[in-house]
């Protein structure tokens, strides 16, 4: 009988051990590291009219251009980061003249600033609501009327996942070039 209890309690004591050990090799104790790139691939809706055409109505003839979005954001601190996009029309901006369609083809456009979440909710899920603020400077590439330089004011709202996968809606606001641009798209942080 004795040695039956000493034989059980060293099972007991070998499988407690086995235990932690496995344990601790499928969970680490180590903390991950910080996601701080974010790479991501979305659309522009571009309405490049001016905010006196909208009140008198002469924007019922007009058709937003399509634009793809490329944006790369490098977090700096934990709201804060550096934003760079590109912007590259799929179509012309478009109006209907006289029963006639008539489209002139924008010019991509280069930005660069920053962006600012005020306010992040994480969720049930782990998901995180972000909603944010971005400024930039933006120039246009090979227009034909001569390139500018222009300020762009942005917000949207970011919800992103602990493995990274996120999706965005929001809108831009150029000056110089008096365009408002409906932004959605996906991305992924490393």
């Amino acid at each position: 009988m004795i040695r039956q209890e000493n034989l059980l309690g060293i099972f007991l004591i070998f499988a407690s051990i086995a235990g932690n050990v496995r344990a601790e090799t499928d969970h680490p104790i180590e903390k991950k590291a910080a996601k701080k790139i974010e790479i991501s691939f979305g659309n522009t809706k571009l309405f490049s009219a001016r905010p006196a055409q909208s009140f008198t109505g002469e924007l019922s003839n007009y058709i937003p251009t399509r634009a793809a979005l490329f944006l790369i954001e490098s977090l700096v601190r934990e709201r804060w980061s550096v934003v760079a996009a590109l912007n590259i029309p799929f179509s012309g901006d478009m109006k209907i003249e006289d029963g006639e369609l008539i489209s002139k083809i924008p010019s991509p456009i280069f930005c660069l600033g920053g962006r600012w979440s005020p306010f992040k909710y994480t969720m049930n899920t782990r998901a995180v609501v972000e909603g944010q603020i971005a400024s930039l400077l933006g120039r246009s590439i090979g227009n034909q009327n001569g390139d500018i330089f222009f300020p762009t004011i942005g917000t949207r709202i970011h919800i992103s996942k602990p493995n990274g996968f996120g999706m965005y809606i929001g809108t831009l606001f150029s000056f110089r070039r008096e365009s408002l641009s409906l932004i959605y798209g996906v991305g992924n942080r490393f």
